[in-house]
């Protein structure tokens, strides 16, 4: 069971700033599937699923306590895996941006070196020419 398919919809949904219970997160994630008139309170890590207080009294959680979190530390441990997610593939575009800027400025520079290469083999051939007519005379 996901930790949406476990929860029913609460009154509010995710809001701005603090939610009514002081969390930062302000989500309001509603009522327990399994006991209808309890809010859920916990996150555990280990099922991913979002538990009430009377979940937490049962056996299902007890060999794996310690990966049980309030829901707003969950929220907020989440939070900062997909922020470092991101932060990790807008530095790869950067680097990536780089790397497109340094191939440009090669291909640049060959076309130049190749067309100091054409001149300096245009010359060659026009004083080889040159020199053949010479010689004929």
């Amino acid at each position: 069971i996901s930790p949406l398919q476990h929860v029913q919809a609460g009154e509010g949904r995710a809001g701005e700033g603090a939610g009514p219970d002081g969390s930062e997160s302000g989500c309001d994630v509603g009522y327990c599937s399994l006991h209808e008139n309890q809010r859920v309170m916990k996150y555990c890590c280990k099922c991913g699923q979002l538990l009430c207080r009377l979940c937490l009294v049962g056996d299902a959680h007890e060999m794996h306590r310690a990966d049980v979190l309030s829901v707003d530390d969950a929220y907020k441990m989440r939070r900062a895996a997909v922020q470092g997610q991101l932060d990790s593939t807008l530095g790869g575009n950067s680097e990536m941006e780089a790397t497109v800027k340094a191939i440009r400025n090669q291909i640049l520079l060959i076309h130049d070196n190749t067309e100091s290469v054409s001149e300096q083999i245009r010359s060659t051939v026009s004083e080889s020419i040159a020199a053949l007519k010479r010689r004929e005379e």
